[in-house]
């Protein structure tokens, strides 16, 4: 993408930015749909941008744009054609080039995802009741009915900067870019889907800072863009300074090279291992995996967590509500992973804890159904002992 909207060198920044962001690095490692949702998404701009810039392959590119748009909706649903599709309106309006709008044909573009997606539709609504209440659950809800991760509408302003780590440091060069040099237009194309997205899930109370997943490699290009011409003008400012010298193209890239490599032995040496003590669930499905076996029933009580089914290799099914648990544990012999204080609320359903589990994230019980006359067996897990 980087190659096609400006140059090769800008691009390869951009790809060797993105991937030392301290968030998008951290994300990568988990087994989060929000990553796969990141590729399509990611996807479906370079086709757009490659029909842009290719006219010979622009029919080719936007059917592709659309497979890519289909694979969105299975991972995410109509969010993951938002921040695509938005970003794309709102360039061609800027760039007054919505004249692409016919070829890009997008009521037609958009039918054909919605087929490919309308068996999976169709095999949910005839196995899954109340399919469309979960649905507006967890898509209208959020926004308008917030029930959980309620946030203020500043909250992703200073939290972005944290998760951009170690190029937070550019952010101010961008700004200072686009406002002194006036150049709002050379960056029209990452501002394009980064602002208007950014501000959507401003607006939305019910915020985590996986949502802006798919918005970093747009931060990355804008980053890219600015060291590139910061060394031009630092170039043109004085030929003959050793800050020229030090900016110039192959000792920046070199530089830029070196320090993504020692952030990254960095990272996995030491980063990583410490926060794996501190809030990783690996050695509590560690301690789990050695109690449950295979063909025990195990269900998540309002405490869904993709890693918990990466750690363990099998698909936990949650249950949201104390009705449904009720239901299911009269029904069946099951092993519940359950935040604590949620257990401490559910004293009158019948069960004993097998695992007690602590860190500076989680306080987790799971607990396994018994005889009414079932004692409580508490086993407290330490987890410093397993790192």
């Amino acid at each position: 993408i980087g190659t096609m909207v400006y140059d090769r060198r800008t691009g390869f920044y951009t790809a060797l930015i993105c991937a030392t962001m301290f968030s998008f690095f951290s994300y990568a490692r988990y087994a989060l749909l929000d990553m796969m949702l990141v590729f399509f998404e990611t996807a479906m701009v370079f086709f757009f941008i490659r029909g842009m810039t290719y006219p010979e392959r622009k029919k080719s590119s936007y059917c592709a744009l659309y497979l890519c748009a289909a694979g969105a909706l299975y991972v995410k649903g109509p969010v993951g054609l938002f921040v695509p599709f938005m970003g794309i309106v709102v360039y061609l309006w800027k760039s007054r080039r919505l004249s692409e709008v016919r070829a890009l044909n997008p009521l037609l573009g958009i039918s054909c995802a919605l087929m490919c997606v309308l068996p999976w539709v169709l095999y949910v609504y005839k196995t899954v009741p109340d399919i469309w209440g979960v649905i507006s659950h967890e898509t209208v809800n959020r926004f308008f009915n917030p029930y959980d991760h309620i946030r203020s509408f500043l909250h992703f302003i200073f939290q972005t900067p944290f998760c951009m780590m170690p190029w937070t440091v550019c952010i101010p060069l961008v700004v200072w870019d686009i406002v002194k040099h006036r150049r709002l237009k050379s960056y029209l194309f990452p501002v394009s889907f980064f602002l208007p997205a950014f501000l959507f899930f401003s607006l939305c109370p019910s915020k985590q800072s996986h949502y802006l997943l798919p918005l970093y490699p747009f931060m990355a290009l804008a980053v890219s863009k600015a060291l590139q011409n910061f060394a031009v003008y630092a170039r043109a400012r004085s030929k003959e300074s050793l800050f020229c010298r030090l900016t110039c193209p192959t000792p920046l890239k070199a530089g830029v090279v070196a320090a993504g490599i020692f952030l990254g032995i960095l990272g996995y040496m030491v980063l990583i291992p410490w926060l794996n003590s501190r809030i990783s669930v690996e050695p509590f499905c560690r301690q789990l995996d050695k109690i449950i076996k295979p063909e025990d029933h195990l269900v998540a009580f309002d405490y869904a967590k993709p890693y918990f089914c990466f750690y363990l290799r099998r698909i936990i099914p949650e249950i949201l509500t104390e009705e449904e648990l009720e239901e299911y544990l009269i029904e069946y012999s099951a092993y519940v992973i359950m935040e604590r204080e949620n257990w401490e609320k559910l004293g009158h359903i019948n069960g004993h804890v097998v695992l007690n589990y602590e860190n500076d994230k989680d306080k987790i019980v799971v607990i396994k159904k018994g005889s009414p006359h079932a004692r409580f067996i508490t086993r407290t897990f330490n987890h410093n002992t397993c790192i």
